[in-house]
């Protein structure tokens, strides 16, 4: 089954229909990805070399704190941002390396998985 994500006037994916996945769950997500024999890897990444398919709200992006910055963006092989927008578009500003997890499928691929996992999210605020 493909998903198709709904696309604005700009070509970006519209915040609710992306998923959103709290700190807290990350841990639990990568065992269930697992046990469905998805593999992963993580690390640091130059920001510039990841695509990301949300509109920012500078204001929000602006004012993450620190702390949530050390927080991994979730890729997928391609790589695109699956879940931290926000984060790397901070720290595509900032010029620095971005930690990640990276899952080793393809975008849709990735997003089906996702919504699969219980604890998935979507945005309200847009």
């Amino acid at each position: 089954m493909n998903l198709i994500l709904p696309k604005g006037d700009d070509g970006t994916v519209p915040r609710t229909a992306m998923p959103q996945i709290h700190d807290g769950d990350i841990g639990a997500l990568l065992a269930y990805l697992g046990s469905l024999g998805v593999t992963f890897d993580a690390g640091l990444i130059d920001p510039t070399k990841v695509t990301a398919h949300q509109k920012i709200d500078t204001d929000i992006a602006m004012s993450i704190p620190d702390a949530v910055l050390r927080s991994p963006v979730l890729l997928s092989k391609d790589p695109a941002i699956i879940d931290g927008d926000h984060r790397w578009y901070r720290h595509l500003l900032l010029k620095r390396m971005m930690p990640f997890i990276r899952l080793n499928e393809d975008f849709n691929t990735s997003l089906q998985l996702i919504f699969s996992f219980p604890a998935t999210t979507r945005s309200t605020r847009l």
